[in-house]
Parts: structure tokens; C-alpha cells; sequence
């Protein structure tokens, strides 16, 4: 999706369904993604889930 138009709903599925198939993922457990525009020509990416090990909450953000 590098260097694609930003389609936010495309991309917060794409990343959800990659991050709940992760073996430290709580597949039980809803995994939130939300990809904002920032407008500048950058993305922040919010996800938040469940570990599988721990069973607490996690939440990891990027921006691309």
C-alpha cells in the first residue's frame, strides 16, 4: 500500500486482519485500528489488542 492513495478503511482492515492472525494476538479478543491523514502527506496508525500470553491490553502506533 506504500505510495498508494490513503484509503483509511482499506488500510485499517488490511492491518487488522494481519495483526489478529499473529499467534501473539488474543483472536478472541477485537483488535481497533484507526489510520488518520494527518494532511501533510504523513498517516498515524492507532492499534490496539489483546496479548495472547498476558491477556492486557497492548497498543502500538506508527506513522508513515
Amino acid at each position: 500500500m506504500v505510495g498508494q492513495v490513503v484509503a483509511a478503511e482499506a488500510m485499517e482492515s488490511v492491518i487488522r486482519a494481519q495483526v489478529q492472525a499473529d499467534a501473539g494476538v488474543d483472536s478472541s479478543q477485537a483488535v481497533t485500528v484507526t489510520v488518520t491523514d494527518e494532511g501533510t502527506g504523513v498517516c498515524k496508525c492507532d492499534v490496539f489488542y489483546v496479548d495472547a500470553a498476558s491477556g492486557q491490553q497492548q497498543s502500538l502506533s506508527f506513522s508513515y
